[in-house]
């Protein structure tokens, strides 16, 4: 079961929608039945939906497939399901929406860039260069005594998920 994209937001989505998309996650994964993962698996499948509605906007409707038709790639969406889809994004209070959300995201100097692994991943990519610095400085004089390295402070991981 698919929720529908002429959906205003995740919130207005239907419990019984909900269930059979934790069904449908059941039977494809082996994931135990309990409340905390299904709020889990459904805020994730509610971010997926809200990020799916978001490329079809920036591509098909303002971006450079404005030309293409994407109900051909996927099937699921109806010729006039996605015409209505496109007057709801072209309607004045979506694009009024649409540009203050743009103007705030422009003023983000500092996004991060992360991938998967996110500030995690990074600080043991950082811990693991620091250990090394510490285990070559130590070789090369073993009369220092080095101990593990401390932990890598926050303004350093904060810097580091920045940098291109």
């Amino acid at each position: 079961m698919r929720a529908s994209i002429l959906l205003p937001s995740w919130e207005v989505v239907t419990e019984g929608v909900k269930n059979q998309i934790w069904e449908a996650i059941q039977l494809t994964f082996d994931v135990p039945n309990t409340h905390e993962l299904r709020r889990r698996w459904i805020s994730y499948a509610g971010n997926r939906w809200t990020g799916f509605k978001t490329f079809l906007t920036s591509s098909y409707i303002f971006g450079d497939r404005s030309g293409e038709n994407p109900t051909e790639k996927y099937q699921w969406i109806s010729a006039e399901t996605w015409q209505e889809f496109v007057r709801s994004r072209k309607d004045p209070t979506f694009l009024e929406r649409r540009k203050k959300a743009q103007e705030i995201q422009a003023h983000n100097d500092c996004p991060h860039i992360l991938s998967r692994g996110g500030y995690d991943l990074l600080e043991k990519k950082l811990m693991a260069e620091k250990l090394k610095e510490y285990e070559e400085a130590s070789q090369a004089n073993p009369s220092l005594g080095l101990k593990a390295p401390s932990p890598i402070p926050r303004h350093v991981k904060w810097k580091q998920g920045r940098i291109r």
